[in-house]
């Protein structure tokens, strides 16, 4: 081989490196720029999480709007976007858009919204083109937009926000607008009603409380059901921790995810009631019984059936009480002096 055949291999081989080493640079960004391997997205329920890539929240069926924010500076103008709606990503973890769900939407700067179940579902207050209140049909869809005006939302505030949209352009709270989401907590929660005050608890925050666990059953008109072993928070550690200063002088209100409901006196609230045997016959045993609000039956989370939280009278002993107190899947306490 002559001196300059091998200059001219050299050359070629030095340009076949340089390419592949430039294949190489250009293709492992664009890999990562198709949003198939960064978690963009992390999803919490009762313990249990997902988390979404971009590419897994674009494979999800996707809904286009047009939306535009009500904010202390007037109406901004509306954009087109593109996202997974908020009942889409509840569908997707199996989760049903029912009465108490609560949904907290974080930033990237830890700055959250809570969202309930009026602004899951899109019953929020929607404003005109000058910034009044409108009584006009059209009800927003919320979604999680991951595309504005045909293109990807910027770091600004993206890659995924929160839209509210409608087939023409709506327009509400620029408080719902939450950009830079980086994680959706959702919960099932009961809200105490209290001297004008409702307080809100998750599951995490009842097994923050005092815990009572104990054996319970019901009687019912066809006869007796249970016992099982129930864990939650008594009626009156509760009405303590919402401000009531003597639980003696209440009365409460429990209502049910159907709206049906069951008031509670103050000897109720304290487990004054009559309790019958593993035969229906009524007893005169002396037990000691207490009203709780439950989150676990024998020893698991209580499923959406009947809960996440219902009512139960429980005793160290299996002690049986009327059914009729028993309200099962519980989302509301209204509590008032008497």
């Amino acid at each position: 081989m002559e001196k300059g055949e091998k200059i001219v291999i050299g050359v070629l081989a030095v340009a076949i490196i340089a390419a592949v080493g430039v294949f190489v640079y250009y293709e492992l960004p664009e890999e990562d720029s198709n949003g198939c391997e960064d978690t963009v997205l992390t999803v919490t329920y009762q313990g249990d999480e997902w988390a979404y890539t971009l590419c897994d929240l674009k494979d999800l069926d996707s809904t286009t709007g047009e939306g535009g924010m009500n904010t202390k500076a007037g109406i901004t103008d509306p954009s087109s976007f593109k996202g997974v709606s908020f009942a889409m990503l509840l569908a997707d973890i199996g989760v049903l858009p029912t009465p108490g769900l609560q949904m907290n939407v974080v930033a990237a700067d830890d700055w959250s919204q809570t969202f309930d179940m009026a602004a899951i579902t899109g019953n929020v207050t929607t404003y005109d083109a000058t910034g009044n209140e409108t009584n006009e049909s059209a009800k927003p869809v919320p979604l999680f937009a991951y595309q504005q005006d045909d293109s990807s939302i910027g770091a600004e505030d993206g890659p995924i926000r929160v839209a509210y949209v409608a087939e023409q352009p709506v327009y509400t709270s620029s408080r719902y607008w939450v950009k830079q989401v980086v994680q959706v907590n959702i919960a099932h929660v009961v809200t105490v009603s209290y001297n004008g005050t409702d307080t809100t608890y998750t599951r995490a925050d009842l097994e923050a409380l005092e815990t009572v666990t104990g054996d319970g059953g019901m009687s019912t008109k066809n006869g007796i059901s249970g016992p099982w072993t129930f864990t939650g928070v008594s009626f009156t550690m509760l009405l303590q921790d919402v401000g009531v200063a003597d639980v003696n002088a209440v009365n409460m209100t429990v209502v049910a995810a159907d709206g049906w409901s069951q008031t509670f006196d103050a000897a109720t609230i304290q487990g004054d009631l009559t309790v019958y045997n593993a035969s229906g016959n009524e007893t005169n045993s002396d037990v000691d019984l207490t009203a709780i609000l439950a989150y676990r039956q024998d020893g698991a989370y209580i499923g959406m059936d009947d809960g996440p939280y219902r009512v139960a009278f429980v005793s160290e002993q299996p002690v049986y009480t009327s059914s009729r107190y028993w309200v099962k899947q519980v989302v509301h306490i209204d509590v008032e002096d008497v």
